[in-house]
């Protein structure tokens, strides 16, 4: 299995997605949290499983796992050593805005 690292603002981002979801209908923040933890452990061991981001970064391997039924996507980076958990982010959200959350220099 690979080792997967969390940015705090990835974190923050899922924490945000999950209070809204619940505030607007009981059980769906949790829920997101469920299928964000099966959509994780599949790049957990297959790292390359989900496709790649529509909207690449020249030098980082940036995949994009969609959880089922929910609008938001978890953003990770291939790295040589570990998963890098970089966003969760809803997909009407501007493409790009992860971005700056990237590790530099590139690997």
């Amino acid at each position: 299995m690979t080792p997967i690292r969390t940015l705090a603002a990835a974190d923050d981002d899922l924490l945000l997605a999950a209070d809204r979801l619940e505030a607007a209908r009981r059980g769906f923040g949790g829920r997101l949290l469920d299928t964000y933890r099966h959509a994780v452990e599949a790049a957990e061991t297959q790292p390359r499983f989900h496709p790649q981001v529509d909207d690449p970064v020249p030098g980082y391997e940036c995949r994009n796992a969609a959880p089922a039924r929910y609008r938001y996507r978890v953003i990770y980076v291939v790295l040589p050593a570990e998963l890098l958990i970089v966003a969760v982010a809803h997909t009407s959200m501007r493409p790009g805005s992860w971005h700056d959350r990237l590790p530099t220099p590139p690997p």
